[in-house]
């Protein structure tokens, strides 16, 4: 054939590809003998199932795994005279009937005995005679096979062996081993088995395994108990319901290409069905706001385990991408134990159903169970744990949907995998809402949210320290108090793939990646930008109460509510964010612009929601501008004006964390608000001395030479003077320069000069 591929051997002639048995060809005596024995034994040959006795012992697969190519002769029409004489000759009658072989092949081989048509008597009696000649070729196949017999050290048998040892087997439980892995590895064996269509009952399935294993129907059924080692320990799993013989009974995943392996020794196989989990990155370190948590789980774990107590199940449940899996994998390690985990895919990156994710943790329980510094971790299990018990859970578990018995089956076998399990198991979900009939039957949970500002530093310096050293920007990154550490991660692999010389190119990178993911993941979008002022420090502050000692109190307590007030830019906002960074809590900021609605009833919901919010995440609660929902009431001019204020009454009275309120207005505020607040704390304008020292820093920070005595004077007669004032010149050096300290202080003046005419300059950097 002219203009093909030159890797494309086709020749003029039709080749025909031979059936390959090279799988199969160590085992084949075992494999012939046991499909012998089910034709025969199971009547296949006396009462033929669908397929005919054509479509089971003339079939491809049933002629090559028993090898037993007279019955390709038997019925092959294009069998030769000569060779159906060869074929008959020791057991056929005198006269020779018609049988279930084509009506031209028996007329071939009568038409030359006789020359004459068969008679219809003729043709009813050839029946017996074709079974008699294929149970004559089984039987002596069977016996060749035998006599050939099968090495007892390949590595199936092997292999089995060493299960007895990992799971502790019987000689019955190791034969019905070897017959479910033979259908598991061998396809041709399983199609030699599928033309006969016959559907297997519980009964019939224990008939079948007693002829393939020579041991008793009554013994076979003991090892298939639910409580029998086969199904406790997943290696087999049974369907209850009528199915051909190789849907009937099959074998646990990990065993599946395999079991056939050639093994070093015990070692190995399990390494080979137990998946170890990768190392994680991050340490117990890392994780430092979940302290107590660890702390109590190491023990309990420890103390479990020295105790030999079952049913050892802990829940790690929160957001995709907070480190839950990381968390588990550093909790292990810290106690010097191996973390397996339960696959949820196959090797081909298929995902597995959770009925074979289930028989693995089985299997996986069983094989660990001597081990006293192991672990297992079962992510996503809100494949296993719908949050009600339904005939979909049936179906997700592969159990037909015939009726409301399978569901409770379904549940019952979850929970055994809860309650039994010897081998400690933390579960991770990014969805906790599950049945509570599972939910209590973890011993703890820990709910993994965005870390704390702390930790977010933390994380933020490992992952993006090295791309990026500029304090200013890591800390806009911790800052972030929705960014999760996955986002982080996806980050730096970005930017360190596409090697960026510069390290202001590589901050733009890490932006603008996770600016994109944000908007993916539908994240406030608010600009990540590294702040161009100073750190934030208390002495920069005027308050009316020492600061650091209101932190403390909030610490010991963990409760609190606070009235910050002043002018603008005097740090009020500013030190709620630090209070919340100091506490290691999140920080949740609320504005006027994010409660008030335009529904009747929408701003009470909204300031309910908001504290609720706050109380279910631990955080501070920030509420800037809040005179606008305490104003004083004998003031009001409509109705909600006083429902609002009402609300957020009751709110603060039930509130059990730590709320701030801050105001530019103090006067506005209702009088029976200020009774509720723990503190009132008044921020005013910077002293003379709080002012020269800024001026030194912000000189330094800006890198001009240091201001002398003349501008020092100069500052300290701004008796109106902010931090936000500060923050907003330095600002307006990145549009234009600010060459001397000189410089610094006049544009200083101009500040303070528009306060003095009673405009207000922007303040961002410190927030009012």
């Amino acid at each position: 054939m002219k203009h093909l591929p030159g890797y494309l051997n086709i020749g003029p002639e039709t080749y025909y590809a031979p059936r390959s048995n090279r799988d199969n060809e160590d085992y084949q005596p075992l494999l012939a003998v046991w499909l012998i024995d089910l034709s025969l034994s199971l009547g296949w040959l006396d009462s033929p199932p669908r397929a005919g006795l054509e479509g089971v012992f003339g079939s491809n697969e049933f002629i090559d795994i028993t090898g037993l190519h007279d019955l390709e002769a038997l019925f092959d029409r294009r069998t030769q005279d000569e060779d159906l004489d060869a074929l008959f000759s020791d057991d056929a009658p005198a006269e020779p009937t018609r049988s279930t072989l084509p009506a031209s092949l028996y007329m071939r081989y009568l038409g030359r005995r006789t020359q004459v048509q068969p008679s219809p008597r003729e043709l009813r009696l050839t029946q017996p005679l074709l079974r008699k000649v294929i149970r004559a070729i089984l039987k002596k196949g069977r016996a060749d096979w035998l006599e050939r017999g099968v090495n007892p050290a390949l590595p199936l048998f092997r292999n089995i062996e060493r299960l007895e040892q990992l799971v502790m087997l019987n000689d019955v439980e190791k034969g019905i081993i070897a017959f479910a892995a033979a259908m598991a590895e061998f396809p041709a064996f399983c199609e030699a088995l599928s033309p006969s269509r016959i559907s297997f009952s519980d009964i019939g399935l224990f008939r079948a395994l007693a002829i393939v294993t020579g041991h008793d129907a009554d013994a076979i059924q003991t090892a298939l108990r639910r409580d029998g080692t086969l199904r406790c320990s997943g290696l087999i799993e049974i369907d209850h319901d009528e199915e051909p013989l190789p849907r009937k009974i099959s074998l646990v995943r990990e065993l599946r290409g395999v079991i056939l392996n050639p093994m070093a020794n015990d070692e190995e196989l399990s390494q080979r069905v137990l998946h170890a989990a990768p190392l994680g990155t991050l340490s117990l370190e890392d994780f430092p706001h979940l302290k107590n948590d660890t702390t109590l789980m190491m023990r309990y774990l420890k103390g479990a385990m020295e105790r030999g107590s079952q049913g050892l199940n802990i829940l790690l449940y929160g957001p995709p991408g907070t480190g839950k899996t990381e968390y588990a994998k550093a909790l292990v390690r810290a106690l010097g134990w191996r973390l397996y985990e339960i696959a949820h895919a196959d090797s081909d990156g298929d995902p597995l159903n959770p009925r074979m994710r289930l028989q693995s943790l089985s299997f996986s329980q069983r094989a660990l169970r001597k081990q006293s510094d192991a672990a297992l971790l079962f992510d996503e299990v809100e494949d296993i744990f719908p949050g009600t018990g339904s005939q979909a859970f049936a179906q997700m578990l592969g159990l037909p949907r015939r009726d409301s018995i399978n569901t409770l089956n379904a549940k019952a076998w979850v929970n055994r995998a809860l309650e039994d399990n010897h081998v400690p198991t933390i579960w991770i979900t990014n969805d906790a809402q599950i049945d509570p009939a599972y939910l209590r039957r973890f011993d703890y949970s820990v709910e993994m949210g965005i870390p704390p500002h702390s930790v977010r530093r933390q994380i933020v310096q490992k992952l993006v320290g090295d791309q990026v050293a500029d304090p200013a920007a890591l800390d806009a990154l911790a800052d972030l108090n929705d960014l999760l550490p996955a986002q982080l991660e996806r980050a730096v692999k970005v930017v360190s793939l596409a090697d960026l010389p510069e390290e202001t190119e590589r901050w733009a990178g890490v932006v603008q990646t996770l600016e994109r993911s944000r908007a993916l993941l539908g994240q406030n979008r608010r600009p990540i930008v590294a702040a161009n002022v100073l750190p934030y420090r208390l002495d920069y502050l005027n308050a009316d109460i020492d600061l650091q000692t209101v932190a403390d109190g909030l610490r010991r307590t963990g409760r609190g509510s606070l009235c910050m007030y002043g002018p603008p830019g005097t740090g009020k906002s500013a030190y709620g964010q630090w209070l919340a960074r100091t506490l290691n809590r999140p920080l949740l900021v609320k504005r006027v612009s994010d409660l008030m609605s335009k529904w009747v009833g929408g701003n009470e919901r909204n300031i309910a929601r908001a504290f609720a919010e706050a109380e279910q995440e631990g955080a501070v609660l920030l509420l800037d501008e809040v005179d606008s929902f305490l104003q004083e009431r004998r003031t009001a001019r409509v109705q909600w004006e006083t429902t609002l204020v009402n609300e957020m009454l009751t709110q603060m009275e039930s509130y059990r964390g730590i709320f701030i309120a801050s105001t530019n207005l103090m006067d506005n505020l209702d009088a029976a608000s200020l009774r509720r607040f723990d503190l009132k704390i008044r921020f005013a304008y910077l002293k003379p001395d709080q002012s020269v020292e800024l001026l030194h820093d912000y000189t330094r920070w800006l890198h001009l030479d240091e201001p002398e005595s003349a501008d020092e004077h100069a500052v300290r007669k701004l008796k109106n003077l902010t931090p936000g004032d500060f923050a907003a010149v330095c600002r307006q050096h990145q549009l234009r320069r600010i060459d001397t300290a000189k410089d610094l202080v006049q544009a200083l003046e101009k500040e303070s000069e528009l306060k003095q005419d009673g405009r207000q300059a922007p303040t961002i950097g410190f927030l009012a």
